[in-house]
Formats: structure tokens, sequence, C-alpha cells
């Protein structure tokens, strides 16, 4: 007992110890938790304060909202929004200023794009799409995961967004929880709440920020943590299994339905990725999610975790992982569902939903599109 005791002291006194390796530096505007009525605007800097926020229809702004307890992560909340309206706004706060724009959720059915990532790791990665994601005018990013590679680590989440700065001060993003979300800077994942310390602090994801949904037109996005390996797995099996059974219930009971169901969750259910993983995560995840998926109807599930991108369809679901930064992994386990992989080329997924359907199209680096495949509305 005393020796497991030591080793829960000293991997807190690690982890502590990791969030404090930093550049102390400053970072965002970036813009999360968007619905039709509200969004919350973020930013990081090197020494605590107060924040404030100005936001409008035009650059004029004449709305201010504030941030009164001092900190380092400013999260300021903007509400009294309209629905499908561009928001321009205006941050200081802990001696920085930055600037942005957003697009408010639709209540509508409107024709609109979205950008999948998955596996950026090495933030540098971020910053190569930047064309590609302006080029979509998306209403948002669906992050899969792992967003970087040691999750404690302060000055990680830094890269993350700097090399991301010419998109996300006005692109919402809604980002799920991976295995890399609990590392430290020694490769050691920390499981549990302690291990999303920093995720939590630098994200505003909705609810309780790890499962929770986003609505934008005929549209509902579903994120979903998928390590029940880190986490209690009845925490992960039992307790948000029931909330994602109530919600799909809910999405499917004939009022103001939604058209398109997606899903973001980090570890994939059907994959060509190693053949560990098919036994000690994809089996113990398809047996509890898959039978939601299919007995609700969900079109799309996007994934990372397995360092490939991968389009796979099982009994009308269909499977979409994204690797946007790390790639390479040897093929595993034979995916008897697989229409199309590539494990050699870092690329986006752009979603783009209509009348006509959802299409989604995965671009590399240079914009030139490898693959696509359309869902029927």
């Amino acid at each position: 007992m005393r020796g497991a005791l030591a080793t829960v002291t000293a991997l807190v006194l690690m982890t502590a110890s990791a969030w404090t390796q930093s550049r102390d530096g400053t970072f965002g505007p970036y813009i999360q938790n968007v619905t039709a009525t509200g969004a919350v605007v973020c930013w990081v800097t090197s020494s605590t304060g107060t924040g404030t926020a100005e936001f409008g229809t035009t650059q004029s702004y004449g709305s201010t909202a504030t941030q009164t307890s001092s900190v380092r992560e400013h999260q300021v909340r903007l509400t009294g929004l309209t629905a499908g309206t561009r928001y321009f706004y205006r941050v200081t706060g802990g001696g920085f200023t930055g600037t942005g724009s957003f697009r408010t959720a639709s209540t509508g059915s409107p024709s609109f794009s979205f950008v999948a990532m998955g596996e950026t790791h090495t933030e540098d990665e971020v910053g190569g799409f930047s064309e590609e994601v302006l080029a979509a005018n998306p209403f948002c990013v669906l992050d899969a995961s792992d967003q970087v590679d040691n999750g404690l680590v302060r000055n990680e989440w830094d890269d993350f967004f700097t090399f991301g700065n010419s998109f996300y001060p006005q692109v919402p993003l809604f980002a799920a929880v991976g295995n890399h979300t609990y590392n430290t800077s020694a490769g050691i994942p920390i499981p549990g709440w302690l291990g999303k310390t920093m995720f939590r602090a630098v994200m505003n994801n909705p609810g309780n920020e790890e499962w929770f949904t986003v609505r934008n037109g005929n549209t509902l996005v579903i994120t979903l943590n998928s390590t029940w390996y880190l986490e209690s797995p009845s925490r992960i099996f039992t307790t948000q299994r029931d909330w994602l059974d109530a919600t799909l219930r809910a999405a499917t009971d004939g009022v103001n339905d939604p058209t398109f169901k997606v899903v973001v969750m980090h570890v994939p259910l059907f994959s060509s990725g190693p053949l560990y993983r098919e036994v000690l995560e994809r089996i113990p995840l398809r047996s509890r999610f898959q039978p939601l998926f299919e007995r609700y109807g969900v079109d799309l599930v996007l994934s990372g975790h397995d360092k490939m991108n991968e389009h796979s369809v099982r009994n009308g679901v269909n499977y979409a992982q994204v690797a946007t930064g790390e790639i390479g992994y040897a093929y595993g386990t034979r995916n008897g569902s697989s229409r199309w992989r590539d494990r050699v080329t870092r690329m986006v997924l752009v979603g783009d939903v209509s009348a006509s359907g959802l299409t989604c199209r995965y671009l590399d680096a240079n914009g030139a599109e490898r693959y696509r495949f359309t869902i029927a509305p």
C-alpha cells in the first residue's frame, strides 16, 4: 500500500511539474461553444488578469462582456446573439489584445461546411492546412484528438493555437478528448480528472466538456470520450452511454429531428490499425456504441487515433478516420468494412452539408482531393 501511495504521489508531482513547463506564452484568441445565441471567446496570457470582450455585428462592436476573475486562461461568454449571424469581437486582458469574427449556429437548414481533423500531435501541421480550412469557409472545426502530444504541457497548447491562428480566431473549435489529453511531458498518462486538467483549462466545450452536442441547422454533432481505459469504465460505458442513448432518442422522436447525425470520438470503431488496439480498444467500444449508432441511424462517425485516413461502412453507418499530423502505422487488423484507406498522406476532411446530402472530401496539404463519399439525406 505504501508503495502504491508513493507511486500516486510521484505521478501527481510529475503532473504539476509538467503543467509548469511552458514558454510562459500568450496565445489566442480562439472561439468555442458556439450556439445560435451565444459563444465563448478564449485566450491565454503569460500573466493573470481580468478580461473584456467587445462584440457586435460590425467592427464598431457595441456590446461588452467581462470576466472579473483574475486568470491566465480567459474565457468570456457572449450572450444575446442572433442565429446565423456573423459577429466581430475584440478582446483585452492580461496584457493581451486580439480580434476575430465567427458565425453563430443557424436554426434553419442552411448549406454549410465543417472541417474534421485528428492526430495533429506535431502542432505545426495544423498551420500546414490553413489554406484548406479557410477555403472551406467552415462553420466549425471538429477535432477527434489528439490535438497535442503531451496534454498536460501548456506550451504544446500554445503551439497548437499559434500554428492555427490563421483560422481559430474565426472558426469555432469543438474538440474530443483523446489518450494524449492525459499525457505528461514524460509521455506517462495520468488517468481520470487530473489528466484532463490542462484540456479543461484551455478548452470551453459545452456541457461537461467530454460528451456534448452542438447543432447547426439540420446537422447534430455529438462528441464522445472514447478513452475508457483512462477513465472509470462505468463512467464511459454506462453514464456516457445512457446520455448518448437519450440524446439519440430525442434526435429521432419526430420533433425537429436533424437530417444528419455526426459523432466525433477519438478511437475508431472500425480500423485497419494495430491488432492490439482491436482487442483492447475497438471491440469494447463497438459492443457498447455500435448498436446505438445503428439503432438511431447515425450517419457519420469521425475519429483519429490510428494515424491513418480510412473510410469504412458498416450497417449503413459511415466511419471516417482522419490523420492530420501523425501518420504511418503499418496496416494491422483486416478491416472488412474498409472502402478506402491511406496511411502515408496527412489530410483533413471537409464535410459539405446541403439539401442533396453530406459530401465528405479528404484533402491533402496541397489542397488536392484524395477521396470523397456522399451520404444521402
